[in-house]
């Protein structure tokens, strides 16, 4: 994310997609959720919010697949509200570049976005402890981006531990552009696709020592049975880029690490010849002041 905004005079602000470098399934909750360890990293592709207060909250996007009366960053600030008496309301103005349901939870980046810009210009002065606790009200991905970067995930997402910041990384996009349900994902997932946690640990320790390489991700397999579609566009991919490809959270977007700039463009540029949506994006982690829990403010 980039906070760099003051209370007076309101700024876009990017709030990053991310990838899953590792997600393995530990087993279902009592909750009903699913126990997740996962290494997650920001990428540079971003949505644009504008965000001002205001009586209330209207939210408004570019987008039509974003739905404004449910959405997630509305949802923030309406919590925001009943935390502190200084939040009023605020008009969101939504600048979708992240695909809608393609694993990057753009939705959820909005929607942390929205928690620490509006705390801020609104001089609500929330502590980071109690944004957390918002944030893991609102989904399972956004306290992870109120670290930002690099990070170890664990539980249903509200235990984040932040790792060092590796060599940057370029990463071609795609995906077939269709919407992905992470609820039936996970409804349709055998025990037999859950895992101990122990690749991803692995991966985290690799992480620690600036290596960087992709884990497994538990939701594949299902994800391609429930979305053929899915299936061809990661076989297309990964056929470009073998052994360095996999699919972020529950899909269906592919991503594939690359040795250059000009390498992630060069497949995308194939990937969206053949018809599929296709993007760059490097790796992002955050300066000092970006984001609240990495600064300690």
């Amino acid at each position: 994310m980039d906070f760099t905004l003051t209370s007076d005079e309101p700024k876009v602000i990017r709030a990053y997609a991310k990838i899953n470098l590792s997600l393995e399934v530990l087993g279902r909750r009592p909750d009903g959720y699913h126990s997740l360890v996962s290494v997650m990293q920001e990428i540079s592709l971003a949505d644009e919010i504008l965000i001002c207060p205001a009586a209330g909250v209207d939210v408004v996007a570019d987008d039509p697949l974003v739905g404004t009366s449910d959405n997630l960053a509305g949802a923030a600030a309406r919590l925001l509200m009943r935390a502190s008496r200084e939040v009023r309301g605020a008009r969101i103005s939504l600048h979708k570049h992240i695909p809608v349901a393609a694993g990057l939870a753009g939705g959820s980046a909005d929607a942390a976005a929205t928690l620490v810009s509006l705390n801020r210009i609104s001089r609500a002065g929330l502590p980071v402890r109690r944004l957390l606790t918002l944030a893991a009200r609102l989904g399972s991905d956004v306290p992870f981006f109120l670290y930002g970067g690099t990070c170890l995930v664990l539980g249903r997402g509200e235990h984040v531990v932040p790792l060092p910041a590796p060599a940057p990384v370029w990463y071609a996009l795609s995906n077939p552009g269709i919407p992905v349900s992470t609820a039936r994902v996970f409804m349709e997932l055998p025990r037999c696709e859950w895992s101990n946690g122990r690749a991803t640990e692995s991966i985290a320790d690799d992480v620690r020592q600036g290596k960087v390489r992709l884990g497994p991700n538990d939701l594949q397999t299902t994800l391609f049975r429930l979305y053929p579609a899915a299936r061809r566009c990661f076989d297309r991919q990964v056929a470009l880029a073998p052994g360095r490809t996999s699919v972020t959270g529950s899909g269906p977007t592919v991503y594939s690490a690359c040795s250059s700039m000009h390498e992630a463009h060069d497949i995308a540029a194939q990937m969206r010849d053949a018809g599929y949506w296709a993007d760059v994006a490097r790796s992002v982690n955050p300066r000092p002041g970006e984001n609240p829990c990495r600064s300690g403010s």
